[in-house]
């Protein structure tokens, strides 16, 4: 960097931040699925498997677009037959598509350094001296970034909001009320499980598609079934209290069977596709429940629930608990546990636009400070809400 004689002007101030980043990459630059191990915030240690998928080579990598575009097919074509062996045709285009459309969203963080600072440590090894400056200002600042996206993953989603990315509870809604009531008079509605959710509260549609809204009192019924299949898998959890009975390792169990989950076979296996692209998230309490159970456990209880390495399993499957969960919403209902497959949840990222950096001179506004903006750009998509998991709550 060639900088003037007399001093450094405000855009080589910047060139040293930008040449500082540079020198000490961002811990997830690689892509790795480590990359965000955990975040500690209230005693509390987050699993950042959803960063990891932003990150990582699991996201969808997307150039132009003033959205995010995805194809569903709702329906076969409705023309399979038997026929004789002389029959004539008359063929038709059947159109078995529905295009869902999202709009992307833009985190930013920014973090700043003054000239002052910048002066300080100019001479020989500036960089190293200045990174002692930046390091903890720019991990802060990622760690932020970081816990905003996974908060807003497990929030409940807002209809009216222009800035916030769709979320878990928008693509996997909870069982309500109005179908608890009336799942034992009114056929296609089951507590124990069925595709039922519909669309989020507060929103008309899911991406643009409509799956219909059920509605109890005279009707009794989804005011529209066209896009039926684009209804996610839903059960009441059978405890108020959380609790983990045999009517919860049941309806789990159906769930997994509608799904077409696949538990893995060994241990070995767990960290290969598809079995790593499942997980099973919960709140504290139904942890709890588990435990105990566990330690009760004999030949009576069954092999649903088990044990592996000090945790939980489910059919082989770990339980993750998430915070988020312990405290009630309407959007997950109480008590929510989550059955997530992966491999139909995607994260939508702008290609070059995953934690990206800029650095600015000192201006007018801001004298004498260097700021540094990271931005990401992204948006979740979910084209088989059938197959993307499950959602058990209770609702009263």
């Amino acid at each position: 960097m060639t900088v003037q004689a007399a001093g450094w002007s405000p855009s080589d101030y910047a060139d040293v931040v930008m040449e500082v980043n540079a020198a000490f990459p961002l811990v997830g630059s690689g892509g790795e699925r480590g990359a965000f191990s955990y975040l500690m915030r209230k005693d509390a240690p987050r699993d950042m498997t959803i960063l990891n998928k932003i990150t990582g080579s699991d996201s969808i990598k997307v150039q132009g677009g003033d959205t995010c575009k995805f194809d569903v097919v709702y329906k076969e074509s409705g023309t399979a037959s038997f026929v004789l062996y002389d029959q004539t045709y008359s063929p038709s285009i059947v159109n078995v598509l529905k295009q869902g459309n999202v709009p992307w969203r833009l985190a930013n963080v920014n973090w700043t350094v003054s000239e002052h600072e910048l002066d300080v440590c100019r001479g020989p090894e500036l960089v190293h001296k200045m990174a002692g400056v930046t390091k903890p200002r720019r991990a802060a600042s990622q760690m932020d970034m970081a816990l905003l996206i996974l908060d807003d993953f497990w929030a409940a989603p807002d209809a009216d909001s222009a800035t916030r990315p769709l979320n878990l509870a928008h693509w996997m809604v909870p069982i309500t009320t109005a179908q608890v009531a009336d799942s034992v008079t009114y056929g296609g509605l089951d507590v124990a499980g069925a595709f039922q959710g519909g669309i989020p509260t507060g929103f008309t549609d899911v991406a643009g598609i409509g799956p219909g809204t059920y509605t109890a009192g005279s009707t009794h019924a989804w005011d529209n079934d066209t896009y039926a299949r684009y209804r996610n898998w839903n059960a009441q959890w059978p405890d108020s209290g959380g609790e983990y009975t045999d009517t919860a390792e049941e309806r789990i169990s159906k769930a997994w069977r509608h799904l077409q989950f696949v538990s893995p076979p060994t241990v070995l296996d767990y960290n290969t596709p598809p079995f790593n692209n499942i997980t099973i998230h919960s709140n504290e309490t139904t942890i709890q429940s588990m435990e105990r159970r566990l330690r009760q456990q004999n030949d009576q209880v069954g092999f649903t629930l088990a044990r592996f390495a000090g945790k939980a399993t489910v059919l082989s499957i770990p339980i993750t608990w998430e915070p988020a969960l312990d405290t009630y919403d309407a959007a997950r209902g109480y008590y929510p546990t989550y059955l997530i497959n992966w491999a139909h949840f995607h994260f939508a990222v702008r290609e070059g636009k995953v934690f990206k950096e800029q650095s600015f001179p000192s201006n007018a506004f801001q004298p004498n400070l260097v700021t540094t903006h990271v931005f990401t750009e992204y948006q979740t998509i979910v084209g088989d809400r059938q197959k993307v998991g499950a959602v058990l709550s209770y609702v009263a």
